[in-house]
């Protein structure tokens, strides 16, 4: 499928993700493609800015001070602003087109 595929076109791919722990404690994650298919340019767009406005309720909530945020935020230390201007580089692209 990807060998008949030609830039600038989009895929989705769709699988089953696994994990790995190493013996140093890195947690590997890759996902085994079930199905690969070509989106058009709305469908990818839509996909885009849903994961964007979700993001950006998540991140919203990753602040407050419900338990599991505050379990969350000492768990992965979240840099909140960092995802923040990548969601508004995001927004900002789609934008542009």
């Amino acid at each position: 499928m990807l060998a008949r595929t030609a830039p600038p076109e989009f895929i989705a791919v769709i699988g089953k993700p696994t994990t790995y722990t190493t013996k140093e404690g890195n947690v590997l994650i890759s996902i085994r493609a079930e199905s690969i298919l070509v989106v058009d340019n709305a469908t990818r767009d839509r996909w885009v800015a849903e994961t964007a406005n979700l993001t950006t309720k998540r991140l919203a909530r990753l602040q407050g001070n419900e338990p599991d945020a505050v379990k969350a935020r000492e768990h992965y230390n979240t840099d909140v602003e960092q995802y923040k201007a990548m969601v508004a580089m995001v927004v900002e692209s789609m934008r542009a087109r």
